[in-house]
């Protein structure tokens, strides 16, 4: 059976769903813009790349 679009908006599943996949897909992207820093840091700061990669671990590992 398929339903409408407004009736799926008024099941209380349904937004729960939408809210978690949202909020996943908000974070996802937020981390993507994270990883291509790692040569900013290397040019900006003078590191190895070594040290900045785990700069970038270490802000991973918090984010958990």
């Amino acid at each position: 059976m398929i339903r409408s679009p407004a009736a799926l908006l008024r099941s209380p599943t349904a937004r729960g769903l939408g809210n978690l996949y949202a909020g996943t897909l908000i974070s996802g992207s937020g981390w993507a813009m994270v990883l291509p820093v790692t040569p900013v840091l290397v040019d900006h700061f003078g590191v190895s790349p070594g040290a900045a990669a785990q700069v970038v671990t270490a802000y991973a590992l918090g984010r958990f």
